[in-house]
């Protein structure tokens, strides 16, 4: 007879050990920067995890920073280890194995809601019976307390005794913690580059196995702005903490150089975070990038069937489990579509954006930084902006919905024109005479004719950006509700004005073109903004009657604090149940009133 598997939280250092010997297949790292209004949903998730457990095939660890002030960070450990003790010969503790489910079992009522109010909950309700997790961390097994790692003296003599009576009883499993607040700090911050770093490290080391997956759940705001928002511990009733994207690409870039191991599967539980300048910072430490463009529901990902995919096909490739994400997570939104919600995802493969979609981007940034000179062209690139995919308060917008709607406003417009030059000809044709032809016609044609685009080739740079999004990069794009439903997987910085960076005393584009996709080394994408945000804006009032006189300039510092007063061109708000910065949805100028359910089917 085989000897039972039952979960349980594997010493460190044996645990490595035996995942090495046992040769898991993947490590899932879930990183729960909870110190803010997602805590709640946080621990639902985690009980979510343990209610559908582990194979022998993978672990789960978890590190959750609670929102109670003073609390500790606790790192869950899911693993199942084989039992190493004769079932028939000990078939009396059986029965104490089998309801370790039941034992302290305890239920959660949380409720999830669209509507946009200042409180967030649920408006389901679900039962889990599962194992419970108290205030101190703890979790009963075999009818025992497990206790807390760094506790007090007390606690760490009743464990030994406990641990010496299951293996008096022929258990020599090596039952440890499941939940233990980090032992170097009494508080600490989930945006701290360190402390995500240690968890990664550690967990790598201690669950060595052939494939890793991180996800980082908590708030998003794009490639600036409140990612894993958390409060300071210094100052946690005033001041809001965030992780840098530059911070983050540091930390995994040195997880890679210290394990040796890529991270193969980077999920964001978070809003705005599945951007082209996000991929191309992390494009030599991460295989693939399962995120959103748009929203993320407060609830965040439906981790109970991510953990069933595993369960039943432990084996499965990184690729086929970030397209699977993608399709559970929008089956599971599907549901509230008649409450209104709207979210998207899709996966990246970051070594395509960097061999493939790079050089495109470049080449188009290049084109459109020259068409500004044109009148048409700029034209046609303000509209094709103006009616693209938007997020973040306009701020952000799909790439490739960009491209598409410039390719409609290039191919259009060289007809018009060449229609308006034909009748000019067949106009002189019927009227000789030159001085004949209405001066206000004559004039007309003749402007449009030097406005006609130059041999700028828009057009076909957008249709070799838009294919390698699509058959390179974006491996699969799904949309659920009517918001974000010309999202097609990637967005870029795009906005309408220059705004002042959030934690610094000058302006975005300076911040921005640090970031490694908007150098000229990169794509030059800062650039074409540059010139792109010089040219679109509208000239002073009265500069005429002042010829020899310099404007008054304020500057994106001034402009910034007097934004809060210009209408947002959507209508509609970001939900308070998202896990985004709180900012206009930025969606479309005039959205689509309705939508079709997007198949989400994967690529053949």
């Amino acid at each position: 007879m085989q000897a039972m598997t039952e979960p349980t939280i594997a010493n460190a250092g044996k645990a490595n050990q035996m995942d090495k010997q046992k040769g898991k297949n993947w490590t899932i790292m879930v990183y729960f920067a909870g110190d803010n209004n997602l805590s709640e949903e946080m621990i639902y998730a985690i009980k979510e995890i343990y209610r559908v457990g582990v194979t022998p095939d993978f672990d789960v660890v978890v590190q959750f920073d609670p929102s109670a002030i003073g609390a500790r960070v606790r790192r869950y450990v899911i693993s199942q280890e084989q039992l190493a003790y004769d079932v028939e010969k000990h078939a009396e503790l059986a029965p104490a194995i089998g309801e370790q489910k039941t034992m302290a079992a305890s239920s959660l009522h949380a409720e999830f809601s669209h509507r946009r109010s200042t409180e967030t909950a649920r408006s389901h309700q679900r039962r889990t019976d599962i194992t419970s997790l108290d205030e101190e961390g703890t979790i009963e097994k075999l009818g025992v307390p497990l206790p807390v790692e760094g506790g007090d003296a007390d606690a760490e003599r009743e464990y030994q005794l406990q641990r010496e009576e299951l293996q008096s009883r022929g258990l020599s499993g090596d039952y440890t913690r499941v939940s233990r607040p980090h032992p170097r700090l009494n508080v600490e911050n989930s945006a701290d580059p360190e402390v995500l770093e240690n968890f990664i490290r550690e967990s790598m080391r201690d669950h060595h196995a052939k494939y890793y997956m991180v996800v980082l759940s908590g708030h998003g705001s794009g490639w600036v702005g409140d990612f894993l928002q958390d409060r300071n511990p210094n100052e946690p009733t005033k001041s809001l903490s965030s992780l840098s994207i530059p911070s983050l690409k540091r930390v995994l870039d040195h997880v890679q150089e210290t394990t040796k191991e890529k991270v193969h599967i980077l999920g964001m539980d978070s809003c705005m975070m599945s951007m082209a300048e996000i991929g191309y910072e992390l494009r030599d430490s991460v295989k693939f990038v399962v995120g959103s463009e748009g929203f993320v529901p407060n609830t965040g990902w439906p981790y109970h069937r991510i953990l069933e995919t595993l369960k039943a096909d432990s084996t499965i490739q990184p690729a086929n489990l970030a397209t699977t994400i993608v399709g559970k997570y929008i089956a599971y939104y599907r549901d509230y579509e008649a409450a209104g919600t709207s979210t998207d995802q899709s996966v990246c493969d970051l070594q395509q954006l960097k061999t493939v979609l790079e050089p495109k981007i470049k080449d188009l940034a290049a084109a459109l930084k020259d068409g500004l000179a044109e009148p048409g062209i700029k034209e046609a690139i303000v509209l094709a902006h103006w009616e693209a995919q938007s997020y973040k308060d306009e701020q952000y917008t799909d790439l490739y919905d960009f491209c598409e709607r410039l390719q409609l406003r290039c191919i259009k417009q060289p007809i018009a024109i060449e229609a308006l030059r034909n009748a000019r000809y067949e106009h002189i044709e019927l009227l000789p005479e030159a001085e004949d032809l209405p001066t206000d016609v004559l004039e007309t044609v003749l402007k449009m004719e030097r406005d006609l685009p130059k041999p700028i080739d828009l057009t076909k740079k957008c249709e070799e950006v838009k294919k390698a999004i699509k058959d390179n990069v974006v491996k699969l794009s799904c949309y659920s509700g009517a918001l974000f439903q010309h999202s097609h997987g990637l967005s870029v910085f795009f906005p309408w004005f220059e705004e002042k960076a959030v934690l610094e005393n000058e302006g975005m584009l300076d911040v921005y073109k640090e970031l490694a996709f908007a150098k000229d080394e990169g794509t030059g994408w800062a650039a074409f903004l540059k010139k792109y945000l010089t040219t679109t804006r509208r000239e002073q009032r009265n500069r005429k009657d002042h010829p020899n006189e310099k404007p008054v300039r304020i500057g994106p510092s001034v402009a910034a604090s007097a934004s809060v007063l210009v209408p947002s061109f959507s209508p509609v708000r970001t939900p308070n149940s998202c896990r985004g910065a709180s900012v206009l949805a930025g969606s479309m100028k005039n959205p689509p009133d309705g939508f079709y359910r997007d198949e989400c089917k994967t690529k053949s």
